[in-house]
């Protein structure tokens, strides 16, 4: 519990807290410079003397700072020392916590710290000069109204020493360059690699194009190749994920377009980078049937057979122009309002052009559900009533067969089964028969009213609402029962395996849409797709008839990327070009794929290298001869004006670092 008086305590005000802080931060937006702040990389700490002489500037963060030092430079400032001329120039500036927060996040700050710290840089745009912070006040206004608003920052002109500026921005990295004296070094070098080359990729519509050689350094050993390696594509391959967008028509539905839930990571113009941009729609089925998700959709007239029709022609299979059987499935939605009107299932018999009156007939369903026949010449517009019973009702499957058998040879059989029980089995004449031997039998919704065509049929037929399934048709009853005198027969409960002689017609299906990709050369991902054709057959699945479990998938080509494969080419036993043999697929314009050259092994050793890449060696002579005067020589000739008067040391019994005293 606070002991302080709760009315006048107003360390723990939030707004009052807030309300201090916008207004330094505003002030120092208004009567502050524009800086840039660099973060200090470290790259190899010395954890003895917690130093690093190798430290870098990648980053610089614009922001303001207001300049506490109004009167000019402290510390030291200019004067003579047993090194020269020092310039010691000192000056305080405040930034405030919450916008260095904002500018710079956690993870860029030295040692992740959060905040300013001791060794980073500051651009002063004043005088165009980098100072250092020496120390970092983090409780100046010591806890104004409970908080800490500002940082003061010590800082003193930065002595360059070899530190690696490379923040992007011209006026700060053009520092390095002035002071620099990396151009005036040279090193010994002990490793047992020559150095061979830099290059650099080129990314066109997501391959390597070409190469860039940056450098070419020391000669390599007569007839080397270095191998040369590039790294992998960054993202992943990410294949695209879609659903199908249907428009319908009566129920009947045909594809309008894909909705893209994932577009996916590897690809081009083309597809993939096997040129393949075709998407697989699942193709289209009834999704409502006897045994599987297809059957003859006879209501609408849009499906894929011509006017929903199908015609069947048995010139392919053997012909009997009096008996033989039919065999279906049948789903009614509703049945025919007119016992004289009604609906067609199949017709058989009569084609185009031929004439004769026998065999030709439509069979139907009436308004009872019976099972009802129109046969040519009868002269009658009532249809003849096959079954007594109703055997068809509504939204069931029920099977029905229809036959005309030979008995004995001595006389003809008209029979009707539904379900496998026998409801009609009479002897008929001649007029009656024919099942497959004249030519075609047509299902569907087009009958035409006609027993063939020019030749109408007395009975007004009208069309089936609803479907059919598992058409069969023989011309031998024994096929389907073996004993002609006492018929029977188990109803299918799947769809039956073929014979040579029986025509089955139990797939329907509708014609599948064509469509391609249409990918963002930029991004590779999918943005779009062209539909060429929509297809038609897929129906409405809300309807409760149809399976539920049809869904209509979408297949996106494989998505990929592909590493690229290059290989080196020298001239003058230097690396002059690179060839790319295989250009690799799935590069991002903005991506510098890294190439690396594999060196060779240089067992001589020892050379001395200048840091632009110069080497003062040849494979002809070699700088370990015991004659230090031909060495200097030597090494005269072959630095040249880089020499700096420079004097070849022999190491080879001389160590320069123990006074004198041999190894």
């Amino acid at each position: 519990m606070s002991t302080t008086n709760f009315y006048f305590n107003s360390l723990g005000h939030y707004g009052e807290q807030n309300l201090i802080e916008d207004l330094i931060v505003e002030s120092i937006k208004i009567y502050g410079i524009d800086c840039y702040y660099m973060p200090r990389t470290i790259v190899n700490e010395d954890l003895l003397f917690g130093e690093d002489t190798l430290s870098k500037f990648e980053d610089a963060y614009p922001l303001e700072m207001y300049i506490k030092s109004v009167n000019g430079f402290e510390g030291d400032g200019t004067f003579l020392s047993k090194f020269g001329l020092e310039i010691r120039d000192e000056m305080v500036l405040s930034v405030a916590q919450r916008r260095f927060g904002e500018e710079i996040s956690y993870d860029d700050t030295t040692k992740e710290s959060g905040r300013p710290v001791e060794g980073d840089l500051i651009f002063f745009p004043l005088n165009n000069k980098i100072y250092e912070v020496k120390f970092v006040e983090h409780e100046v206004v010591f806890y104004q109204m409970g908080k800490l608003q500002t940082y003061d920052l010590t800082c003193e002109l930065f002595e360059y020493s070899s530190e690696r500026i490379d923040t992007g921005i011209q006026a700060i990295d053009a520092i390095e360059e002035k002071y620099s004296i990396a151009d005036q070094n040279v090193r010994i070098s002990l490793e047992t690699y020559l150095p061979i080359g830099d290059a650099v990729a080129i990314v066109v519509d997501a391959i390597i194009s070409g190469t860039t050689i940056v450098n070419q350094s020391a000669s390599q050993p007569n007839n080397y190749v270095p191998n040369i390696g590039i790294a992998d594509p960054t993202n992943s391959p990410v294949t695209a994920v879609g659903n199908v967008v249907l428009s319908y028509a009566n129920t009947i539905g045909f594809l309008s377009d894909i909705s893209i839930s994932n577009s996916g990571f590897g690809y081009n113009s083309e597809g993939n980078y096997l040129g393949n941009s075709a998407i697989v729609i699942e193709s289209p089925a009834v999704g409502f049937g006897k045994f599987d998700d297809h059957c003859l959709n006879v209501t609408n007239d849009s499906y894929k057979f011509s006017n929903a029709t199908l015609k069947i022609d048995y010139s392919e299979f053997e012909q009997n122009e009096k008996f033989g059987y039919v065999s279906m499935w049948v789903y009614a939605n509703s049945l025919p309002s007119e016992s004289n009107s009604p609906a067609g299932i199949f017709k058989t018999g009569g084609d185009d052009g031929v004439s004769s009156a026998n065999y030709r007939k439509i069979v139907g369903i009436d308004n009872l559900g019976r099972i009802v026949e129109s046969r040519e010449n009868t002269g009658s517009s009532t249809p003849e009533i096959l079954t007594t019973d109703s055997v068809i009702s509504t939204n069931n499957w029920i099977h029905i067969v229809y036959a005309i058998d030979d008995v004995a040879g001595t006389e003809s059989k008209q029979r009707v089964w539904a379900n496998g029980v026998l409801k009609l089995d009479r002897d008929v004449g001649t007029e009656y028969q024919g099942i497959t031997g004249i030519r075609s039998a047509f299902f569907g919704t087009a009958l035409d009213f006609t027993h063939y065509a020019g030749t109408d049929s007395e009975v007004s037929v009208s069309k089936l609402d609803g479907f059919v399934d598992e058409i069969h048709i023989n011309s031998n009853t024994q096929t389907l029962y073996s004993d002609p005198s006492n018929p029977s027969f188990d109803v299918p409960t799947s769809r039956v395996v073929k014979n040579a002689n029986t025509v089955y017609i139990n797939t329907f299906t509708a014609a599948t849409p064509i469509v391609r990709l249409v990918a963002n050369t930029e991004t590779l991902t999918v943005n779009n797709v062209i539909v060429s054709y929509s297809g038609n057959g897929y129906y409405d699945l809300s309807d409760s008839r149809f399976n539920t479990r049809m869904s209509y998938s979408v297949t996106f080509p494989t998505a990929n990327t592909r590493t690229a494969v290059l290989s080196a080419n020298m001239t003058d036993d230097k690396l002059s070009s690179i060839t790319i043999a295989q250009p690799g697929f799935g590069y991002l314009p903005d991506e510098r794929p890294k190439i690396t050259i594999n060196p060779v092994e240089d067992p001589e050793g020892g050379r001395l290298v200048f840091e632009d890449g110069t080497t003062i060696q040849s494979e002809s002579v070699r700088l370990e001869d015991a004659d230090s005067s031909a060495n200097n020589e030597y090494f005269a000739q072959q630095a040249g004006s880089e020499a700096y008067d420079a004097t070849f040391i022999d190491f080879t019994d001389q160590n320069p670092f123990s006074e004198g005293e041999n190894w």
